[in-house]
């Protein structure tokens, strides 16, 4: 009897914020096609299959702890409607 061997990926690589909750298989790039939508392009058998679809622009901003202040979350997460909005918003500072 084989016994079968079950990949388990790390934990980071399961965290939605950072990697997405979509669960295609075969991606191997992606390219900016406007404001707000991006172009996913994904092995799919011998051929590369080009879609594009809706994104939506995310900072992960790391926040300065203040002396003698309660421990809070280390990071906040920062999301625009377009690349527009991020642009403007980072030009500021």
């Amino acid at each position: 009897m084989s016994e079968q061997k079950h990949h388990l990926l790390p934990l980071f690589q399961k965290n939605e914020v950072l990697f997405g909750h979509d669960g295609a298989t075969g991606l191997i790039a992606c390219e900016i096609a406007g404001n707000d939508s991006v172009k996913l392009f994904a092995r799919d058998d011998a051929a590369t299959k080009i879609d594009t679809v809706s994104f939506q622009p995310l900072m992960l901003l790391a926040r300065r702890r203040l002396k003698n202040s309660p421990a809070a979350a280390p990071y906040r997460l920062a999301l625009f409607a377009n690349l527009t909005q991020m642009s403007s918003i980072t030009r500021r500072s």
